[in-house]
């Protein structure tokens, strides 16, 4: 198969630099017999999974007789074969949903109806463990966004329905594996690709664009190589986008630009028409974007999303960016303060001073904005720093005799730069020395 390669040299020395520690840890478990042995599955498969997965397995089938069946699926299955230990445990069955969910209920397990009408219930452990359970099902009509599903009982056609070959594999709770679609070669060959048609997978869920260039950014060899077949169809169908609720464009984003590789997949989405279709800056700034990129591996911090959305920006003025994409107060307060004093240049104390003022600033806001700029010991600084308060304020003037008023806030802020100037040593006697009230004030 042909494969488009990106032409960025600079990107992969970049790369080469930043993955350091993060890079893939391409290591599968032991395979004995054909079945999967490792501690990460071991301690996936809980007492509450295994008692979930025992009731629902104790019931026959109404068509053959057969016991119904339970596997891990999706996400948790990539994860052990590479070596991690999965965030989510998702279970997959034969069973309908309404009967799982009144099985569930009826065996004492406490039991959401998370999505039932798309075959999916979640049960919840003593402990607080989420356990999601979803049917089988294909995709009977799709519009881009959503699907109207029809279950089934073939675990091939469930597969068929998935996005990418890494994430259509099955494992059977006795470690078997259930590979439909190569998947499991793919992460030996570390590619990412759709499950049979590009085109149709995209069409079914558009944001299933996003989500592959997530995913080559988390496995691929080279960031800047993609299958020809899939780029054309990314390259066609990329404008479905637009019909993509920007919140979940959102959300897809930010994981990606937390990943490793983030440079050469945001190169990737500009080259094809991507970046333009979803709303980032055009023309975007790359060059800044790599440099914030190798400050955040450079620190211990590791890649944050928000200022490298700042970076690609030629201004600073990040107001209406956040508003399009529908951020949240505390993103916006983020994305502001970065994009709004990322050419700030001064001595620590410039940035001790900014949490000190009478509208400070957050640590987490300084030192991201530190590590913006490649200034990672004064960044280390700001967050061993005993930010200090200011000894006086309205109520303790009031009782010195001042009223309160517009004359009040002019005396705090000049008592507060001159308490600033003293590098925060100044006690209040010695600043109400220094800075006297003025006559008219008490």
């Amino acid at each position: 198969m042909r494969q488009v390669v990106l032409a960025y040299p600079k990107v992969v020395g970049l790369l080469s630099h930043c993955a350091g520690s993060r890079r893939f840890r391409h290591v599968l478990p032991v395979m004995a017999s054909g079945k999967l042995h490792s501690e990460n599955f071991k301690s996936i498969l809980t007492e509450d999974v295994l008692k979930v997965a025992d009731v629902l397995r104790s019931v026959k089938r109404a068509d053959n007789g057969e016991f119904h069946e339970v596997r891990l699926v999706g996400g948790a299955v990539r994860d052990l074969l590479m070596d991690k230990k999965p965030k989510d445990v998702d279970l997959a069955t034969t069973m309908l949903p309404e009967d799982m969910y009144q099985l569930c209920e009826a065996s004492g397990f406490r039991t959401i109806a998370t999505g039932l009408k798309h075959g999916t219930i979640t049960v919840m452990s003593e402990l607080g463990e989420s356990i999601e359970i979803t049917s089988l099902r294909i995709d009977k009509e799709t519009d881009g966004r959503h699907a109207v599903v029809q279950y089934t009982t073939d675990w091939k056609l469930d597969a068929a329905r998935r996005d990418l070959t890494i994430n259509a594999m099955s494992l059977g709770l006795d470690g078997r594996l259930f590979d439909y679609f190569n998947g499991e070669q793919d992460i030996l060959d570390r590619r990412v690709q759709f499950v049979g048609d590009p085109t149709q997978r995209i069409q079914e869920d558009y944001l299933r664009i996003l989500r592959y260039f997530r995913f080559h950014g988390r496995i691929a060899a080279d960031p800047l190589v993609h299958e020809d077949v899939t780029m054309a169809a990314i390259r066609q169908q990329k404008d479905g986008l637009r019909q993509v609720a920007v919140e979940r464009i959102l959300v897809e984003i930010l994981s990606l630009l937390r990943g490793r590789n983030a440079p050469g997949e945001v190169r990737s989405m500009y080259e094809c028409g991507v970046a333009e279709v979803i709303g980032l800056p055009l023309p975007g700034q790359l060059d800044a974007f790599d440099r914030v990129y190798t400050h955040q591996c450079e620190s211990e911090r590791g890649p944050s999303p928000l200022p490298l959305l700042v970076a690609l920006h030629s201004d600073g003025t990040m107001v209406a960016f956040a508003e399009r994409w529908k951020m949240s107060l505390v993103d916006r307060r983020l994305l502001q303060f970065v994009g709004e004093h990322r050419d700030v240049v001064g001595d620590l104390k410039t940035y001790q001073d900014m949490l000190t003022c009478s509208q400070p600033a957050s640590k987490e806001h300084v030192t991201e904005l530190l590590t913006y700029q490649g200034r990672l010991e004064f960044a280390r600084a700001i967050t061993d720093w005993d930010v200090p308060t200011m000894p006086l304020n309205g109520s303790i003037l009031k009782k010195r005799g001042l009223k309160a008023g517009p004359q009040m806030g002019i005396y705090l802020s000049k008592l507060r730069v001159v308490w600033q100037q003293s590098n925060y040593t100044m006690s209040a006697d010695e600043l109400l020395e220094t800075c006297s009230m003025t006559p008219d004030s008490s």
